[in-house]
């Protein structure tokens, strides 16, 4: 039998983290965001490299409809998030 596979993911200087919950934004609004801030973040090279983003979906913030709603962490400067740490 193979070894599975595990799988990775790039490291990253930000995380977004956006409520897509039915509730946030109404008619799909969060959702729409959520698909666009990749558009922008490829656009503006926060795709990949030192200065990655990177965006999740979350289910509920519960700060229910004033969304869509948003959180952001980040690292200290010059460091980055990777699975090996």
């Amino acid at each position: 039998m193979s070894e599975a596979i595990k799988p990775t993911i790039s490291a990253y200087r930000r995380h977004l983290l956006v409520c897509t919950g039915p509730r946030c934004a109404p008619d799909g609004q969060a959702q729409a965001l959520f698909d666009s801030l990749g558009t922008h973040f490829k656009a503006a090279g926060l795709d990949q490299g030192e200065l990655r983003v990177k965006r999740s979906r979350a289910a509920c913030f519960a700060a229910c409809k004033g969304g869509p709603s948003c959180a952001c962490s980040r690292t200290a400067p010059g460091t980055t998030v990777s699975p090996t740490r």
